[in-house]
């Protein structure tokens, strides 16, 4: 078995030094480009951006560095097996199903010795079913949806903008085989998948099932500290300008994407009111494109904010920023996590970053601060990169005992750790 031969990082180190120069910056960018180095690598030697501090490009320098580290270090697993086990990293247990599954869902299913495809029921009483009467539908749903990915990450590389409709196309596709729908006698409590999904449409407005609560808090500690949490966050999008503004029929003016107020003498936490998703969502496309139209024209990702700041975005920040951002205002009656995780999926793919860490995100993305949630994010991509060099370089080898590669996908899978199993 070969291991290919990875960029170093002294290119990226002279990359940087030739960023004092902006003739010699470009160049580089040329070469980087013309080498196959990652496209998040090339942006470390653009200049400085006009209106920016030197600490802030120091800061953002050092994610970018960090992000390239991490994009050059999926491309050696990525080309590693595809060399030694004729496989892509998607075929990897972990690293596809964490792309989708709950952790503590995907680690009970390896405590139970299940296939990945089972993990999630459309009812609740199906869980309780034996494991040959469960239904894959879900999981072939979610396959089949994120198929989609790498058309729309190509399309931002060569600069197309992402539209609503693309938005709305994308979440169709997650329910071309299922709406997923588990049906309740009117008052009972929830048995499972009980919203429509009303695929490709976003939440209809001034209807009761899309404005209702998220959850109520059990103490009212526990609601303040969310309130302050929103409060940040609603701030924070404030100041990028893309918020929406939409106005009730009372002239009341309708903003957030969250809110912690009383019900029935209990705090609860609501998303954005679904009479500003849309407004909400042309606020990130513009957001989104402007971004990406600048890296493709190999210029730094800045954006100037509603007060005139000038700010940087490294694209591991613009991708966590629209997955977080579709998550608060939840513009769909069904499938928000798919939908906003698809569109963090082709900005990632686009600058030649490896799949976001879903799985241990997902108790993250609604009350963390943008700069906290990427910090976390980083840090589980490198998390996950880890666990399937080990699948490469450890475990595979070990159970082959010096067998052909190729043979990793067609032995019993019983033999391999839950986490390094082939997906097929």
């Amino acid at each position: 078995m070969t291991t290919p031969t990875k960029i170093t990082f002294a290119s990226i180190l002279l990359s940087s030094a030739l960023s004092a120069s902006p003739a010699l910056a470009q160049e580089s960018l040329k070469v980087s480009t013309a080498s196959s180095m990652p496209f998040v690598c090339s942006m470390i030697g653009l200049p400085m951006p006009k209106g920016i501090t030197a600490t802030q490009f120091e800061a953002y320098q050092a994610k970018l560095i960090r992000e390239c580290e991490i994009a050059e270090e999926y491309r050696s697993q990525s080309e590693l097996a595809r060399q030694n086990y004729e496989m892509s990293l998607t075929d990897i247990s972990s690293y596809q199903a964490l792309r989708y599954i709950e952790r503590s869902r995907y680690d009970q299913g390896r405590e139970q010795n299940q296939p990945v495809a089972l993990t999630y029921q459309i009812c609740y009483s199906d869980y309780d079913r034996p494991v040959q009467e469960k239904s894959s539908i879900i999981w072939q749903n979610w396959v089949n949806g994120v198929s989609k990915v790498e058309r729309e990450s190509r399309a931002l590389r060569n600069g197309a903008k992402f539209k609503l409709s693309d938005l709305l196309k994308a979440h169709a596709g997650f329910y071309e085989l299922s709406d997923e729908f588990c049906p309740r006698t009117e008052g009972a409590k929830r048995t499972g998948h009980n919203n429509i999904p009303y695929p490709g449409r976003l939440k209809p407005s001034n209807s009761y099932e899309p404005d209702r609560y998220w959850w109520k808090f059990s103490t009212d500690e526990e609601a303040m500290k969310a309130k302050s949490a929103t409060e940040q966050i609603n701030a924070f999008y404030r100041e990028l300008g893309i918020l929406g503004q939409k106005y009730m029929e009372d002239g009341v003016g309708i903003s957030d994407v969250l809110s912690v107020r009383r019900l029935d003498g209990q705090y609860a936490i609501w998303s954005g009111e679904s009479q500003a998703n849309e407004s909400h969502l042309d606020g990130l496309f513009r957001l989104l494109n402007s971004m990406n139209a600048k890296a493709r024209r190999g210029v730094h990702m800045v954006w100037e904010t509603a007060s005139g700041q000038k700010i940087l975005m490294t694209p591991v920040e613009l991708a966590l920023l629209a997955q977080q951002y579709m998550v608060q205002i939840h513009p769909f009656a069904e499938g928000n996590g798919r939908v906003a995780r698809f569109v963090q999926e082709i900005v990632l793919q686009s600058f030649d970053l490896p799949h976001g860490p879903s799985g241990d995100l997902m108790d993250d993305d609604v009350l963390m601060t943008h700069q906290e949630y990427y910090r976390l994010a980083i840090k589980r991509m490198g998390d996950l990169l880890a666990d399937t060099d080990r699948c490469l370089v450890d475990v595979y080898p070990a159970v082959l005992g010096g067998g052909p590669g190729v043979q990793i996908r067609y032995m019993d899978q019983n033999r391999i750790p839950y986490e390094c199993r082939i997906l097929r």
